[in-house]
């Protein structure tokens, strides 16, 4: 990774600062010869090397390291400026390796494990050189832990010794990851680095390199252990936000839009025939305008909101015109005594208009506005009366349907008095009903039957209940009785009562008509015979 120009920026820190010299290498740079047992003096070549290496400190704060050299530039220590105890650790297997926090503080991270610990491992105090300033004397020594891993590989963090790749640069000891920190599968893992990215507000435009800056630095981002497993998280999680992303590009977009028309609204420059260059002119200094990046798009917002204005324009004319003629139709109001609807439209209109000449709001109107407004009048008089009309006879009619089923509830209880039956005729029954108020209000109805069409219309739906056809059979197949010319009425009567109730079901009514009916048949039949 390239973090610096070919040739590397300029040494941060301490001039000249690469890393603390040992007391046998001080010693050999002043001429002197190294003491009994000290390391063998490095070869020129080896401190050119060395030479080459200069550290330097990141926006962020991390350590890195560039050759002027060879124009490298790595995160890694760089062999020619590490320690003999950093050279050697991972050499006799333990893989343990000392850093420095900003504050100072030493901690220790093994890069096979994965393990990380405040504590200097016991390993690291044995191999330690004499006079080493980077690695710190061994505490107590304590029992080795075994390390385990999960399904996916990933070790698993005993309790007290927290995971990852080491205590974040510039974090105290109480801000490291608690004891026991650990995802038991790859998917709480993926879960957890798409969380951190979420928080981060990554979209689906960002790059790899702007997701590495903006997120690196969380503990959650080596959840992942892998650079491939988080590069194919992150294509994943920006595979899951395009379509928000989108959602959200559109609401920008008409929010975008929202706020261009109102600019134009918010001018009284801006009016009908005022172009494009016109309006850039005015707003170009306005960051409205530039939030519409496609001058196509402008062109079209402004001829939509030139049309929006012509029309809203046209709306408020045509409000006050109408707000002007009420007020002059109010005034007609006044004056419906003198127009007539009897006679051809427009009767009365010119003497109700010269009357309301001088009146304001009569001023307030062209002539042919006051004629149009007097014709709209006149044919809200001609509805409201057509209206009126309609109710008028939808009442009456309503008034007559009662009138005729009132009279004929009162020939059905004159029935069952016997004072009305299928015998009587309207002379006889008009006495008993003529005095009552069914009779007036039935002889007042303007439409519909009169009271003798009732009557006779009722008469002849009871006699249609009598089956005479099977009485007459029965007359015709009793060999005792034969009705001719000399048989009485009694004599009929008493034949119709003899008969079976449960065939014959008639009342005295009933009786009466079919009796009439067979001295009429009889008398027929013998006036058929003599001629």
């Amino acid at each position: 990774m390239d973090l610096g120009g070919r040739g590397g920026p300029a040494p941060r820190g301490r001039a000249g600062r690469g890393m603390p010299i040992p007391a046998w290498m001080a010693a050999q740079q002043q001429g002197q010869q190294p003491a009994l047992g000290a390391r063998p003096a490095a070869s020129a070549a080896s401190q050119q090397q060395s030479a080459d290496w200069t550290e330097h400190l990141s926006p962020d704060g991390r350590k890195y390291y560039h050759n002027r050299q060879t124009g490298t530039t790595t995160w890694e220590k760089p062999k020619e400026l590490q320690t003999e105890s950093e050279k050697t650790s991972g050499l006799d297997g333990s893989h343990w390796v000392r850093y420095t926090t900003p504050e100072g503080k030493p901690y220790y991270h093994n890069k096979h494990t994965g393990e990380t610990s405040w504590k200097c491992p016991p390993v690291l105090s044995t191999t330690a050189p004499t006079g080493d300033p980077v690695v710190e004397a061994a505490p107590k020594p304590e029992p080795a832990v075994a390390v385990q891993r999960d399904e996916f590989g990933v070790p698993i963090v005993p309790k007290g010794v927290s995971g990852g790749s080491g205590p974040a640069e510039g974090s105290r000891e109480e801000d490291a990851p608690p004891a026991g920190y650990q995802y038991a599968t790859k998917a709480e893992a993926k879960a957890a680095f798409k969380e951190l990215l979420a928080e981060k507000k990554v979209t689906s435009r960002w790059t790899w390199d702007e997701c590495v800056s903006a997120a690196s630095r969380d503990s959650r981002f080596r959840a992942l252990r892998t650079l491939p497993e988080q590069k194919q998280c992150f294509q994943e999680f920006q595979e899951e936000r395009k379509a928000e992303d989108k959602r959200g590009d559109q609401e920008k977009a008409r929010a975008a839009r929202r706020s261009f028309l109102e600019m134009l609204s918010s001018s009284r420059e801006v009016g009908q025939g005022t172009t494009l260059a016109q309006a850039q002119a005015l707003f170009e200094l306005d960051g409205r305008w530039h939030a519409i990046h496609s001058a196509r798009e402008r062109s079209r917002l402004l001829l939509d909101h030139l049309r929006s204005s012509a029309k809203r324009e046209k709306e408020g004319r045509e409000s006050e015109r109408r707000a002007r003629v009420d007020d002059f139709k109010r005034l007609l109001r006044q004056c419906d005594g003198m127009i007539k609807t009897d006679d051809e439209a427009g009767t009365g209109c010119r003497e109700v208009l010269e009357a309301l000449e001088p009146k304001p709001a009569s001023k307030a109107l062209s002539a042919e506005e006051r004629l149009g407004a007097f014709q709209e009048h006149f044919r809200e008089i001609l509805r409201r009366e057509e209206e009126e009309e309609a109710r008028t006879r939808r009442e009456r009619l309503a008034r007559e349907r009662r009138s005729r089923e009132a009279f004929t509830s009162l020939l059905e209880g004159a029935s069952k008095r016997g004072e009305v039956g299928m015998c009587s005729t309207w002379g006889a029954a008009l006495p008993v009903v003529s005095k009552t108020t069914e009779y007036a209000d039935l002889k007042s109805n303007l439409a519909g039957s009169t009271p003798r069409e009732l009557f006779e219309d009722f008469v002849r739906v009871r006699r249609r209940q009598v089956d005479l056809a099977a009485v007459r059979k029965a007359v015709d197949g009793d060999e005792k009785f034969d009705i001719g010319e000399g048989t009485t009425r009694e004599e009929i009567l008493a034949f119709l009562d003899a008969l079976d109730p449960r065939e014959f079901s008639l009342s005295k009514d009933a009786k009466e008509y079919v009796c009439l009916e067979l001295l009429e048949s009889a008398a027929a039949d013998a006036e058929g015979g003599q001629a």
